[in-house]
């Protein structure tokens, strides 16, 4: 049976993940510095060690990447104590300066159109927590040009586990022999596919998206 859908990874393959995420980092740095009297560098470390403390505890969870654990932990630091407003508004302080800096990669939009109109379901497995995938595309203008969508948080681990997938392919109505896995990340996206037996392309650049448009455009024919 012939290759009849894509599985995206979402952060790093379609958008480039690390401007996004430091222009969060300094926004929200600079944000809880104004609001404490503090200076950045004293935020910034403490933002820091809230981080990996929560990656520690939360290890290979969805809410290991929450910032407003990231945020809660930073603040208790600095504080002593925890403040629901600040933390709240810490939250969406990085997620509004993350959501505005967020660029699809160039050609991605055309090679996602060109998909769709071979008729191939479009899915996207990826680690995090739903509203913020889901927000994501959203900003990417990519709310409707998906069919399916399963995140970490709701399949309860993360890639390379290959919970993900195969709940994410119950969704597709598809085999693993019918769809390809697109992704930035060798140790989770191309290890997962190997072990649900899926072909893997590397989407890590903008310079990928061509060769990936290449590669399927040969499997459609």
């Amino acid at each position: 049976m012939p290759i009849n859908g894509v599985v995206f990874d979402l952060d790093n393959t379609l958008y480039a993940y690390a401007p996004c995420n430091r222009a969060g980092q300094v926004a929200v740095v600079k944000f809880l510095a104004l609001h404490l009297g503090l200076p950045a560098s004293q935020v910034r470390q403490a933002w820091e060690a809230s981080r990996q403390t929560v990656h520690k505890r939360l290890a290979k969870q969805a809410a290991s990447h929450a910032r407003l654990f990231y945020a809660q932990g930073a603040i208790e630091l600095l504080l002593g104590r925890t403040d629901i407003r600040l933390t709240l508004q810490a939250d969406e302080v990085f997620w509004s300066a993350y959501l505005r800096t967020m660029r699809l990669r160039p050609g991605m939009r055309a090679l996602l159109q060109q998909i769709k109109r071979w008729g191939w379901r479009l899915g996207i497995a990826s680690d995090l927590t739903t509203v913020w995938q889901m927000k994501k595309l959203q900003r990417l203008g990519l709310a409707k040009m998906f069919d399916d969508i399963v995140t970490s948080e709701e399949a309860g681990c993360e890639k390379p586990n290959p919970r993900m997938i195969r709940l994410l392919l119950r969704k597709m109505q598809r085999r693993s022999h019918q769809v390809v896995l697109i992704g930035d990340s060798h140790a989770r996206d191309r290890q997962v596919a190997v072990a649900c037996g899926i072909p893997f392309l590397q989407l890590a650049s903008n310079a990928d998206v061509s060769a990936v448009r290449r590669a399927l455009t040969a499997k459609q024919n």
